[in-house]
């Protein structure tokens, strides 16, 4: 059976992906068994102990997992990227203490702990992780095609020791292509790379050849990885994710040929309107990455809990007229990282 996204949303009233700053929809498709569920568990939870492969009986599932955005967009590379956030969630537990050492005094420490947990109120990305959709099942056409339209970004994944899951990425490519045309980051990813010199029937010259064939860059879009011993996941979910972050912002500069939607954001704030949740991120996201753009001309910073806040008082103005946002997902992992 295959599953959406977002069941409750038409394709008509969707919002455009571009502007929900809140998710990112990641697929991560492939041939039958060639072990794209076990990549899928790898990322949302850290571990394969949860993955019950009599459970999933080849079915789609949807799972879930929340990062920071500000080491995201402020990193050029995965390894940064990991300091970063370390260097983050540093500063997290630090303002943590600090505030409950100021509750454990006198009422008016109180009130300084409340403008420190707003300070440390930083963005979150809430990446949904659609495994299993079938490109086989004509049953569920027209849901499929959904599917591919929610979706953000894809992992087209093949079993290194399966000649087929090599070939079938191809038919996988050329369907998103023809639904989504080129304007949707992709990578090609070999799975059970733990195998290749034992058991692999796909070498080098095959994946020159496809990635020539699909017009896939295959020093920045294609990678080897291993679900088991947990060798190059986490370096392909932050790849797409950064591409997906600079797509959707190519889109929203687009669209944006008058006013900038940050600065619409503001004027509503000012006037006493109840812009969306998304409308007050896109804000914040557009600081980060102006922030992010003079980074990269001069010396890059760590993401302090200051800087992660920036524009910060723009979302607080907007919490108190429009009230919390509100998530949904099927599976989520419940610790941010």
């Amino acid at each position: 059976m295959s599953v959406l996204f977002d069941a409750e949303e038409s394709p008509e009233k969707a919002l455009p992906r571009e502007l929900d700053l809140s998710t990112s929809r990641i697929a991560v498709v492939g041939d039958r068994g060639c072990g794209k569920t076990w990549v899928a568990v790898r990322w949302c939870y850290g571990s394969l102990k949860l993955l019950n492969l009599a459970d999933t009986g080849g079915a789609e599932d949807i799972h879930s997992r929340k990062i920071y955005y500000q080491p995201l967009v402020k990193s050029q590379n995965y390894l940064e990227h990991s300091r970063l956030q370390l260097d983050l969630l540093t500063n997290l537990v630090e303002v943590e203490l600090l505030k409950s050492n100021e509750v454990a005094h006198v009422s008016e420490g109180a009130a300084d702990s409340d403008a420190t947990s707003q300070d440390c109120d930083v963005d979150v990305l809430n990446v949904q992780v659609l495994e299993g959709l079938n490109f086989e099942q004509s049953d569920y056409i027209e849901l499929k095609a959904v599917q591919i339209k929610q979706t953000d970004g894809f992992l087209l994944c093949y079993d290194v020791t399966n000649l087929q899951s090599f070939q079938y990425i191809k038919l996988i490519y050329r369907q998103i292509r023809k639904l989504r045309g080129d304007d949707v980051p992709i990578l090609v990813c070999a799975l059970k790379s733990d195998l290749l010199l034992t058991e692999g029937a796909v070498d080098m010259p095959h994946v020159a050849e496809l990635c020539d064939e699909l017009q896939v860059d295959m020093d920045r879009e294609y990678l080897e990885l291993s679900a088991l011993e947990d060798f190059g996941v986490n370096e392909a979910f932050y790849r797409l994710l950064k591409d997906i972050d600079a797509h959707k912002e190519q889109l929203r500069k687009r669209q944006s040929a008058t006013r900038p939607p940050a600065a619409i954001a503001v004027d509503r704030v000012i006037s006493g309107e109840k812009p969306s949740p998304d409308a007050v991120k896109l804000a914040t996201r557009e600081t980060a990455h102006s922030v992010a753009s003079a980074d990269l001309d001069g010396s890059s910073g760590t993401p302090t809990v200051a800087a992660a806040g920036n524009g910060r008082k723009i979302k607080s103005a907007i919490g108190k007229a429009g009230g919390p946002e509100s998530s949904k997902s099927s599976k989520s992992c419940c610790v941010v990282c």
